[in-house]
């Protein structure tokens, strides 16, 4: 018997051990270059991008690096900020938003609303092309979600008079909400009393050193993660359902905000949908929340998949063109598509020219 109890203890410590190694193995792995085992080093295989701030916080080649684009309040900015630029706005936004001689449309979004098809084949300055008597701002920032973009709108909308309004949405800024991190530490919001309450702020410079990733175990994380994608069994589905249904009620209070204000200012708004590529082939249910929140809202919205798909047919090209290959950005020949047709919707409905 006594022999029985020592082989049971010896087996329980060497998994103890075992277990305690391993979990040592993949943070040297995960936090330094000793050795190479990208597979392990994936972010992904211990947070995830729509969901977990651990994956922001492990994954280093989004990183915002240069500390003179943080700001305080939004997260980070267009370029660097200044006392003279304080919002830190391209030298170009910042002469547009300053002119006085033309209407402004007021363009905000994320990475989307430029593209990567190259400078001159931004939306925003295609645009400007067509127009005569009005001037897009371009206030998009890369990687912003939109509760961004409801801030950057609440600290510039009073910087033009009687303004027309754009959200240029990504439908994936509906998951960005609910981060506290992404390229950098981002403000965020919680409901409280029916009310958004505005938390993250002031944003630290610092904050990567002084906030690593909340995994008590990385073994624990790597096993869950790989059985709950595989089996989806009910407590790893329920911890997004449960995140998913946070996105809904954060997005739609802040589009509630938006809708409120451009209201209340007699301003007219627009909405103008994004997708990337995969999301061109089905509904996901963040395209239906936006569609059907702004729909129940009455806010009107220019939808860029069928404009894109429609192209696409007519000129026998496969979708796959629009998209910058290993990028997931829209190119060239996409940016001038949905200028084209943004700038005919806007001439009809609000009779720009």
């Amino acid at each position: 018997m006594l022999i029985k109890t020592k082989i049971f203890i010896i087996f329980i410590i060497s998994i103890f051990l075992s277990l305690f190694l391993t979990e040592c193995i993949i943070r040297v792995i995960v936090f330094t270059d000793f050795i190479k085992m990208p597979v392990l080093k994936n972010p992904y295989r211990y947070g995830d991008y729509f969901y977990d701030d651990d994956f922001w916080k492990l994954e280093p080649k989004y990183r915002l690096t240069d500390l003179r684009r943080i700001h305080p309040i939004l997260g980070w900015s267009q370029t660097y900020i200044s006392k003279d630029n304080p919002l830190g706005l391209y030298e170009d936004v910042l002469n547009n938003l300053n002119q006085n001689s033309k209407t402004k449309i007021l363009f905000y979004g994320d990475s989307f609303v430029r593209g990567c098809g190259g400078y001159d084949f931004q939306i925003p300055r295609l645009m400007n092309l067509s127009l005569k008597k009005e001037i897009v701002v371009d206030l998009s920032v890369g990687g912003y979600g939109l509760d961004q973009m409801l801030l950057m709108f609440e600290l510039t909308y009073t910087k033009a008079e009687n303004p027309y309004i754009i959200f240029g949405v990504l439908t994936e800024d509906v998951d960005r909400a609910i981060l506290r991190v992404r390229s950098n530490q981002k403000p965020y919001f919680i409901i409280k009393d029916d009310k958004l309450d505005l938390k993250g702020i002031p944003v630290d410079k610092n904050f990567y050193a002084k906030n690593p990733p909340k995994i008590n175990s990385y073994l624990f994380r790597l096993v869950y993660r790989e059985l709950g994608n595989k089996f989806q069994f009910k407590s790893y589905k329920s911890i997004y359902e449960n995140k998913d249904k946070s996105k809904k009620e954060i997005n739609s209070k802040i589009i509630d905000k938006i809708c409120k204000i451009s209201k209340n200012k007699n301003y007219p708004l627009l909405f103008v949908l994004f997708y990337r590529r995969e999301d061109l082939d089905f509904i996901s249910w963040q395209e239906d929340f936006l569609k059907t929140k702004l729909t129940k809202l009455n806010i009107k919205y220019f939808d860029t998949k069928p404009v894109l798909i429609q192209y696409a047919a007519d000129n026998k090209v496969p979708l796959d063109n629009f998209y910058v290959a290993n990028n997931g950005h829209h190119n060239a020949v996409a940016n001038k598509v949905i200028a084209e047709g943004l700038f005919k919707y806007l001439s009809k409905s609000a009779k720009f020219n």
